[in-house]
């Protein structure tokens, strides 16, 4: 399993202790053949599949990204924010997924919701992810 890998040309990480510090997970926006709008996938690894154990769990051979997906395309906020949620179970704990880097369509800037132990939050808030516009299209906004 790996904490790094480049796909199309950009660099994406997943570090569960960067610089022996805290954890650096990017996310990125993706989208399979089956989905009609691309979504956002917290990333938390990056494993290497061979041809004979993708064909015993009908994945695909090569690298796949080990994520937490979204449970939805993200919704506006505001002119620049938008939210989604990544999918957790009742309980509370984060369902994980599997993706091919063919999948992924390009960098996703998002930021997770901060909770605070002494305020009652949810499991929605837990999950909830804000996802910022890409600097470059800011003047598109306005």
């Amino acid at each position: 399993m790996g904490s790094e890998c480049y796909i199309q040309q950009t660099l994406y990480r997943a570090h569960p202790c960067y610089l022996s510090i805290r954890p650096w997970h990017d996310f990125c926006y993706y989208k399979t053949q089956r989905m009609h709008y691309p979504r956002i996938a917290k990333i938390l690894g990056f494993v290497h599949l061979q041809d004979e154990l993708a064909d015993e769990n009908d994945l695909s051979c090569g690298v796949q990204l080990l994520c937490v997906l979204a449970t939805e395309y993200p919704v506006d906020l505001s002119v620049l924010v938008k939210t989604c949620n990544l999918e957790m179970t009742i309980q509370g704990n984060y369902v994980y997924s599997l993706i091919s880097v063919n999948d992924v369509i390009g960098p996703a800037y998002c930021i997770e919701n901060i909770t605070d132990e002494n305020v009652e939050f949810t499991r929605e808030d837990i999950g909830q992810v804000f996802v910022v516009d890409p600097h470059k299209t800011w003047a598109e906004n306005f």
